[in-house]
């Protein structure tokens, strides 16, 4: 269905760095990315759509009718904000899912965010150091007019994977650190790109969050 959209409405994004996403058969990974538009889930299966990866979305998203039967049946992970024990069972749930091999979605701004990268949270770092997985982060950029006007392209990097044993796996401050810097280096440069070309309008502002520096 992602594939399907960005066909009709865009031009097929650019995709670099795709050989840094796990095999078949390879252990589950934690992905982290930078969360900017409700088509931001719709992207990650147009790359990645042959491969295991579940989601770690609101609970309110599965009283959706229609819609959260889909992702109960594809294997979405709820959690509902501030309530210890949703968290717990979120944390359970990915690890249980990552040991079977699936590789495990997360947002870790906690919410999508048009015109800036929010602060990182702890929880999908806190993941992947409990459970001994390897991240690998994403930096999506998106159009601000994307289904507006002319056909515009979407872009997405595939970073590389930071494993158990790599200097940013040292604590969870350290990884949280790491990924953020990584998805802010690659915004920035597709902001400077955009204003070279004169696309300003198109691509979104980067403002860094005083949390990670």
């Amino acid at each position: 269905m992602g594939q399907l959209m960005f066909r009709i409405l865009s031009k097929p994004p650019v995709v670099i760095g795709l050989e840094n996403l796990p095999s078949d058969g390879e252990k589950g990974m934690v992905y982290v990315s930078n969360h900017q538009t409700s088509v931001d889930i719709a992207l990650f299966y147009y790359i990645g759509a042959e491969r295991k990866f579940s989601w770690v979305s609101k609970s309110t998203v599965f009283l959706i009718p229609g819609v959260g039967l889909l992702m109960k049946i594809a294997g979405y992970v709820a959690l509902t904000r501030g309530n210890r024990d949703s968290v717990k069972k979120m944390f359970d749930d990915c690890k249980e899912r990552l040991a079977a091999g699936w590789s495990v979605m997360i947002f870790p701004q906690g919410t999508r965010r048009r015109l800036k990268v929010l602060d990182f949270k702890d929880g999908a770092f806190q993941l992947a150091i409990d459970s001994n997985s390897v991240v690998v982060p994403f930096t999506l950029d998106l159009p601000e007019n994307l289904f507006h006007g002319p056909r515009q392209r979407t872009k997405i990097t595939v970073h590389e994977p930071i494993r158990p044993g790599d200097p940013a796996f040292k604590d969870v401050a350290t990884l949280r650190k790491h990924c953020f810097d990584t998805v802010m280096r690659k915004q920035k440069e597709a902001a400077a790109a955009a204003a070279m070309a004169g696309e300003g309008a198109g691509s979104t502002p980067v403002i860094e969050s005083k949390k990670t520096k």
